[in-house]
């Protein structure tokens, strides 16, 4: 079923499972928190914060958003791995991330053009991206994830437990593990 904004702009779709709330960005920035159910969060050009709240939540981005003349960065408060631990974390609480409405040209082999993963000052994990993958990265958005730091060996760390995910396997693993949609 696929999901529209106002214009027709196709920006995601809903699976077979039911979804508890839709929560649609605007240009600003937005703080949203979800239900402890699925919840499906629409993205916008506003620097985000966003709380799933539990269940398997849905961020996507419509392609729309990249043509913000500042890089927005989003934050999740809580997303969930489907092989972390801990509160809201495990295959009941896998979040989702759904780019695939966003990357325009996009194919496996040209990963490392349009997604990059890194470490902020603060050890957290950062997701940039450039929407096009053009010949020199340049991020158009920024997903600050608040609840997975990088530890000295950047092995991932979510809730105080380590995971099997690295900075260097976490886009495959995410893939894998359909939590994350790029095509």
């Amino acid at each position: 079923n696929a999901l529209q904004d106002s214009t027709g702009l196709a920006v995601g779709s809903f699976s077979a499972a039911p979804v508890a709330s839709v929560r649609w960005g605007t240009s600003g920035v937005d703080t949203f928190t979800g239900t402890t159910a699925a919840d499906y969060f629409v993205l916008s050009q506003g620097n985000d914060v966003l709380t799933g709240a539990g269940g398997l939540d849905v961020y996507a981005w419509p392609q729309s958003t990249a043509t913000a003349t500042t890089v927005p960065q989003t934050t999740l408060k809580d997303f969930g791995l489907k092989t972390g631990t801990g509160a809201l974390q495990g295959s009941a609480e896998a979040d989702m991330l759904d780019l695939s409405h966003l990357l325009v040209g996009y194919t496996s082999a040209t990963r490392g053009q349009f997604l990059q993963v890194s470490r902020d000052s603060s050890g957290k994990l950062v997701l940039s991206i450039d929407h096009d993958g053009g010949s020199t990265f340049a991020a158009t958005e920024s997903l600050l994830f608040d609840n997975i730091t990088v530890n000295s060996a950047n092995n991932l760390v979510v809730n105080g437990a380590a995971t099997t995910y690295s900075m260097s396997n976490v886009l495959d693993q995410l893939v894998t593990d359909a939590q994350l949609r790029l095509v």
